[in-house]
């Protein structure tokens, strides 16, 4: 698993050209709420990543985004057990691999893995866009 930003502070490793914009370090932490609606599997989804996120990566902004993700992840399911039923049809492959696909594209924009993780930084506090962003996160404190 990737360090946090305060795990290399504490640790000595901390360097400013890779550590310094994370999105950690802006957004502070609120557990996203849980949407009505979404299906077993998709539950199951949003649980896993709100509960095993680190503190201060999720906030409310990610919502809307991470129901896109359980919802992916509900139709991917769905189709991986029609295919069960029936393994050569080909329509159904080529939707159930579109889900499957889609949700791995979403699930990067997370960091879901130790690879994307890392990638996952805030643009440089110079732009407007940004200072707009920070305002609002700040005001919702």
């Amino acid at each position: 698993m990737t360090k946090s930003t305060e795990q290399h502070k504490i640790e000595g490793t901390f360097r400013g050209h890779r550590h310094r914009e994370r999105l950690e370090n802006v957004v502070p932490h609120a557990v996203p709420v849980k949407p009505q609606g979404l299906g077993t599997f998709g539950e199951h989804v949003w649980n896993i990543v709100v509960d095993t996120m680190p503190p201060g990566v999720l906030s409310p902004l990610d919502e809307p985004m991470l129901m896109m993700l359980c919802a992916q992840a509900d139709k991917w399911y769905t189709t991986e057990r029609l295919l069960c039923d029936s393994p050569t049809d080909r329509t159904l492959q080529r939707i159930n691999t579109g889900y499957m696909e889609s949700f791995i594209g979403i699930a990067k924009r997370f960091g879901l893995s130790p690879w994307d993780r890392q990638k996952v930084k805030m643009p440089k506090g110079d732009d407007a866009a940004t200072q707009a962003l920070k305002k609002l996160l700040e005001s919702r404190n």
